[in-house]
């Protein structure tokens, strides 16, 4: 995976504030991985019994990750800021005593007009984790105050 400007992904089809230059390409990307025996047999238990399935949620975690990555660099190749419309599908493929997950990521990659202008202001922007709880904390409290007025 080639590293570099990092490209914006949006489920929407335009980013408020930045206009689309160039549409490049509608680009996708697939990765499929077989959760293998001792994943299943463990999951097996957490299907009889109920409950979460923590083997199988940190597959399809990396599973997600390695797809958009890969589309990510599709996306690079072609000279793009953004992939919009972007959307993630899962599918479990099964046969013969296997099971395997399957993801796909697809998207529009664009280029995007004053792109880098328009990124090193966001990225200025950014709130730190704590205060980002803080402000959170403050509208609990006043909606809790509006409420018991």
């Amino acid at each position: 995976m080639s590293k570099g400007t990092d490209i914006i992904l949006s489920s929407t089809s335009s980013i408020d504030g930045v206009k689309v230059e160039e549409y490049l390409d509608f680009i996708s990307a697939q990765v499929v991985a077989g959760t293998g025996f001792l994943s299943d047999f463990t999951a097996s238990f957490t299907d009889f019994f109920g409950g979460y399935s923590g083997t199988y949620q940190k597959q399809l975690a990396m599973l997600n990750e390695q797809t958009i990555n890969l589309l990510k660099d599709k996306a690079r190749k072609l000279g793009a800021d953004a992939v919009l419309c972007l959307r993630v599908d899962y599918d479990e493929i099964s046969g013969k005593g296997m099971m395997m997950f399957m993801a796909t990521a697809s998207g529009t990659a664009v280029k995007q007009e004053n792109f880098d202008e328009k990124k090193s202001k966001m990225n200025s922007e950014k709130l730190s984790k704590e205060d980002l709880k803080a402000l959170l904390f403050k509208q609990d409290l006043l909606n809790s105050i509006k409420q018991s007025s």
